[in-house]
């Protein structure tokens, strides 16, 4: 029994760890996780919403749908700009444009029709974007690095769990609310979740560490650019970019391919959006073990770095959409396959994004001094952004789905090809 109990407690030793991280934290991943509740649980029912209430065609809905996910992550990069030109005065943007949130969030609830959704999803995507990098480089300001290296890592990864218990929570209730209340309900959920989201960032404002001005001034008047190395690293974040473009159409275009199939799952009937819960409900299951197991690693003296998390979760990502481009092959010869068969590429998928997702963000912060980590953090956020233009222009040429799916597949192994020489250049460069 006490050896059960130390293995329990090792389990979950990231989660005691977060008594050892700055109170700020807590706040911030609270507020992380109601803020991904109220753009998940909007995201959740977008395409239903749109095919079932608005008779946009599928085409249609994922264009909306992609076009939404690019502006979201293309505002960041103005996010990055004024994170850094205004850095004392991150807080103060954060609250700004969280009460803006909330307004976009409002309006989806209240108005049913064209208009509605499109100014809507405009506010937030601008108010989503603009935040995302301010953010990130918010919870990275309250370390002191490289002294807290470690602990920072742990905060990112916290961070990342925190956003899937959120989403998690979303894509259970949306679909339910918007098939049972309606979309009025299902709408407006998330603007409650945004007030939340808005209240637990308030509420940590007394812990919350500014970095100091002097250390700024230091790092300006000693930054050196070296060319080389941005343009390393500006193809490293291009290279990302297909990941993003593969884990989106997880959450489009898969939803299609749940309609033709048989959609009964231990006698109920599931909707073909909430076949996406896997993916967060696993995270929160894969990201601790994970954690776990990078701890023992590093316990028996070796290290997986970086890079080496992002070239094997991309190598995984294109194994499941081979596995959906195997199920499409079927499904094209008439036959009705269970959806639990997408449950593995669901698996696969999940485990990429633990394995890519934490990495890139600290990565994207631990390159860029101080002076530019806004802006840094921005252009990962960017190749989100870069990754659903490609699935735009995608579907817009290509309507068999067996095609994306191994067309998608193909690209995902030459990003993992094209990144194995970029990391191997970076650290020849460092």
């Amino acid at each position: 029994m006490p050896n059960e109990k130390l293995k329990l407690k090792k389990f979950i030793y990231f989660f005691i760890y977060l008594r050892k991280l700055p109170k700020s934290i807590s706040y911030l991943l609270l507020n992380e996780i109601t803020e991904r509740y109220s753009l998940y649980g909007m995201r959740s029912i977008l395409i239903a919403f749109m095919i079932q209430k608005l008779y946009f065609t599928n085409s249609h809905s994922l264009l909306i749908f992609h076009s939404f996910i690019v502006l979201c992550y293309f505002f960041s990069v103005f996010g990055g700009i004024i994170g850094d030109k205004y850095w004392d005065k991150k807080y103060e943007i954060l609250l700004f444009l969280s009460i803006f949130y909330i307004f976009g969030h409002v309006i989806l609830g209240f108005y049913g029709d064209k208009e509605g959704l499109y100014i809507g999803l405009i506010i937030i995507a601008i108010c989503t974007g603009l935040i995302k990098p301010i953010i990130v480089s918010f919870i990275g300001d309250q370390f002191t690095l490289p002294q807290e290296q470690n602990k920072y890592g742990i905060a990112m990864n916290l961070m990342f769990f925190a956003v899937n218990i959120g989403s998690t929570m979303a894509m259970l209730a949306s679909p339910y609310l918007f098939n049972k209340y309606g979309r009025g309900l299902a709408f407006s959920v998330p603007s409650i979740a945004m007030a939340l989201s808005l209240i637990f960032f308030v509420a940590g404002k007394k812990y919350y560490k500014v970095q100091s001005e002097k250390l700024l001034i230091v790092q300006k008047i000693i930054k050196k650019l070296n060319f080389n190395k941005i343009i390393i690293i500006g193809g490293i974040f291009c290279s990302l970019s297909i990941f993003f473009m593969l884990f989106d159409q997880m959450f489009s275009i898969v939803v299609l391919q749940a309609l033709k199939m048989d959609r009964k799952v231990f006698g109920y009937t599931i909707l073909p959006e909430q076949i996406s819960i896997i993916n967060p409900l696993l995270i929160i299951i894969v990201s601790p073990l994970f954690n776990y197991l990078y701890k023992i690693i590093d316990n028996r003296g070796y290290k997986i770095n970086i890079a080496t998390k992002i070239k094997i979760g991309m190598i995984i990502a294109s194994l499941a959409f081979i596995v959906l481009a195997i199920i499409e092959n079927y499904i094209n010869k008439d036959l009705i396959l269970s959806i639990k068969l997408q449950i593995l590429p669901f698996i696969l998928i999940t485990i990429a994004e633990v394995l890519i997702m934490p990495s890139s963000a600290e990565f994207a912060y631990s390159v860029a001094p101080h002076w530019a980590k806004c802006r840094s953090i921005s252009f990962f956020f960017l190749s989100i952004c870069l990754g659903n233009i490609l699935n735009i222009l995608i579907f817009s040429i290509i309507k068999n789905r067996y095609l994306i799916f191994m067309g998608s597949a193909i690209l995902g192994i030459l990003s993992f090809l094209s990144l194995w020489i970029l990391f191997a250049l970076y650290n020849k460069d460092k």
